[in-house]
């Protein structure tokens, strides 16, 4: 695995964390939510969305920063 891909990996980790607290769901039902978004994101853009979640204080909010 390289490099990018393992960054890529545990960002994605940290994003579903966010979102499964936020939403009060578990991360395999995030997973399948939100796993094709993610998987699309680049590192960098879902690293700058992973800080958003961090201060998202609704599920609007949360859903909105992935449209």
């Amino acid at each position: 695995m390289s490099i990018k891909m393992a960054e890529h990996r545990l960002v994605k980790g940290i994003a579903i964390s966010i979102i499964s607290t936020r939403l009060e769901k578990s991360l395999d039902e995030i997973e399948s939510l939100f796993g094709v978004i993610l998987d699309t994101e680049p590192t960098d853009v879902l690293a700058a969305k992973a800080k958003q979640l961090a201060t998202a204080t609704t599920v609007e909010q949360c859903i909105d920063i992935f449209i």
